[in-house]
């Protein structure tokens, strides 16, 4: 019997939005040199904190998983907290990539390890 492994929203907008914050991070510095400065405005970093933090709080309401649940929020804070210090020290930029390089990977276990598998 085939096995296929479900994944909830909740993942798929977490690794999106995780994967989509790190491209506009890394792309940043080419779109101000172009003149494309709409992108550099801070709502934007904002906007993937908040849907951070929306998919982790509810990818965890479903986890039983402590180890899973405890690197969601470390990962998150982690997060939170270079993001605001990235102004102040510029290698924070460095660590919020980090942080959310390890918030795709805490969806990923979360997929594989918290969601049900259904019979195909």
């Amino acid at each position: 019997m085939n096995r296929v492994l479900k994944m909830s929203k909740e993942d798929v907008i977490g690794i999106i939005s995780s994967s989509l914050c790190i491209v506009h991070c890394l792309a940043m510095p080419l779109l101000m040199a172009s003149g494309i400065a709409l992108l550099s405005n801070e709502l934007f970093t904002y906007l993937f904190l908040f849907i951070s933090f929306l998919s982790i709080y509810k990818a965890t309401k479903k986890c039983t998983q402590q180890k899973n649940v405890a690197l969601f929020w470390c990962s998150f804070l982690g997060f939170f907290v270079s993001i605001l210090l990235h102004h102040t020290y510029h290698w924070f930029e460095y660590v919020s990539h980090f942080f959310a390089i390890l918030i795709i990977v805490a969806h990923i276990i979360n997929i594989k390890n918290c969601n049900n598998y259904s019979k195909k």
